[in-house]
């Protein structure tokens, strides 16, 4: 058994600013729908639902607006399921429910350029970035929670834990903000550690946040919920996302400076190998138990890393630059969106290769998987 395996590890936002538009309209989703075996993915103006078991098109959501951004609540979740469309330029958010049928649209002041659904399902975030908005809501209500604190232009932000916690970085502060209480922990990275607009990643449990500046250099790494720093990860000034592998057992860094990939044990954090890269490398996917990760380029190749062996595993050609993808829950599939193509990649993780392409008759923006944890960032 590879010893790879062995180590994976056991702006303040007014209550004015939400205006509910009301509920209306209808999904046109089959009754028998399971969420965790649907694949949506955000093409034209409307959200196109493949079953992953048979990779054909099962359904189309209608949602009013072209959709750009899509979140999608943890299967874990004991809410029940929620789809959130934006299309990343107007105020306008849609709120979907799959197995129900319905849809409501809430409506902001400001554009939305991010969202995020917390781990429990219960809270959705939204946020203009560089305008310093974010906003908080009650999903079970449509009621708008309590705003953290003003941070000046977002350059990041996302849940951590299985809870609502929300971790923010801003240009004037970084902490964790709980919208249910209002409290607000700041984490208090050196200026020389974090650098200019901090990137942030959580690990597989949530209990770690880990921070890191646009100019790369040293990785922060704080617990959640209390914030408090440990020792910083070493990295190289070029170095650029941090990802954490699906179930923990290892950070996955790329550098663009020396077109490299580095991976890091994620029980110890410990050097595991450094690789070579490409220009333009991507956030990686991890699958297949974890013994194999995918990192997309700018020039239309899908680069692979056996974790395992800690190696170079080849690569896939792909007939156009990816966007924003998604791994099934079982590890077995990636879904790669091909905008220009106007299609979606399927690779098999087991296998890695490419196994089809499913060809739509408009651009592809983003994929989200049911059951997969539903963050489209």
């Amino acid at each position: 058994m590879p010893a790879g395996w062995l180590r994976v590890p056991a702006s303040a936002f007014l209550a004015t600013a939400l205006l509910m538009t009301g509920v209306g309209g209808h999904a046109r989703a089959d009754d028998s729908t399971d969420v965790r075996t649907r694949v949506f993915v955000a093409t034209g103006n409307r959200i196109a639902v493949i079953d992953s078991r048979t990779n054909q098109s099962v359904d189309t959501l209608d949602v009013g607006l072209t959709p750009r951004l899509l979140a999608l609540t943890p299967f874990s979740s004991p809410s029940p399921p929620v789809l959130a469309a934006a299309d990343g330029r107007s105020g306008t958010l849609v709120l979907l429910d799959p197995g129900r049928k319905t849809q409501s649209r809430l409506t902001l002041t400001f554009p939305i350029r991010r969202i995020a659904l917390s781990g429990d399902g219960t809270v959705l975030a939204a946020s203009d970035l560089e305008g310093g908005h974010v906003a908080l809501v009650r999903l079970a209500d449509r009621h708008p929670l309590a705003a953290p604190p003003e941070l000046g232009p977002v350059s990041d932000f996302l849940f951590v834990g299985d809870d609502a916690t929300l971790a923010i970085a801003g240009e004037r502060g970084t902490g964790l903000h709980d919208p249910r209480t209002g409290a607000w922990t700041p984490i208090n990275v050196p200026p020389a550690n974090l650098g200019r607009a901090p990137v942030l990643a959580r690990s597989a449990n949530g209990r770690r946040l880990f921070l890191r500046s646009a100019d790369g250099g040293p990785v922060a790494i704080a617990e959640t919920p209390g914030g408090r720093l440990l020792a910083p990860l070493p990295a190289r000034p070029g170095a650029g996302l941090v990802t954490p592998s699906a179930t923990g057992a290892y950070l996955l860094l790329t550098d663009e400076r020396r077109h490299a990939m580095t991976i890091v044990h994620g029980d110890d954090l410990t050097p595991g190998a450094d690789l070579p890269g490409a220009t333009g490398m991507g956030r990686p996917y991890s699958g297949w138990f974890d013994s194999v990760a995918f990192v997309p380029t700018a020039d239309s190749r899908l680069l692979i890393y056996d974790l395992w062996r800690l190696s170079v595993a080849g690569e896939i050609a792909l007939p156009s630059p990816p966007g924003p993808g998604a791994v099934t829950a079982d590890g077995s599939r990636l879904y790669l969106p091909l905008g220009a193509d106007r299609s979606v990649a399927v690779i098999d993780t087991r296998t890695r290769r490419m196994v089809g392409r499913i060809v739509f008759d408009a651009p592809t923006e983003a994929v989200i998987v049911g059951g997969a944890y539903g963050l489209c960032h």
